[in-house]
C-alpha cells in the first residue's frame, strides 16, 4: 500500500507542500523519502528511535534512527512545523 494515496490520512501526519511535492522528490532520490531507502523492512513497526525533539517556535526538529543490517542504521531527519491542526512533518532529509 502506498500511504501516500491515502490523501486524508498522509495529511493528519505532513504538511500539504510536503504532500504534495513528495512523489517528485521519490522520483528524483529513486527511494522512499521517509525510510530513506527502496523497500521496507517489516522488522522497522516495532524497532525503530526517534531523538527529542529539538522545538524553537513554531518549528521542531528530531531524528528517526531504523536498524538496517546488523551493526548499520537509517538516519532521517525530520523537520516539524506547528500548525492549526497540529504538529506535520513538513520537510524530510537522509541524515549521514
Amino acid at each position: 500500500m502506498n500511504p501516500l494515496k491515502q490523501r486524508t490520512t498522509a495529511l493528519k501526519y505532513l504538511t500539504p507542500q510536503l504532500y504534495t511535492n513528495a512523489p517528485r522528490l521519490i522520483r528524483r532520490m529513486d527511494a522512499d523519502i521517509f525510510i530513506c531507502a527502496q523497500d521496507w523492512d517489516t522488522g522497522w513497526e516495532k524497532n525503530f528511535t526517534i531523538s527529542t525533539p529539538q522545538i524553537k517556535n513554531n518549528s521542531a526538529t528530531e531524528t528517526v534512527t531504523l536498524p538496517s543490517g546488523e551493526t548499520d542504521k537509517i538516519k532521517i531527519d525530520l523537520t516539524l512545523i506547528k500548525t492549526a491542526a497540529g504538529w506535520r512533518i513538513n520537510k524530510v532529509a537522509c541524515a549521514n
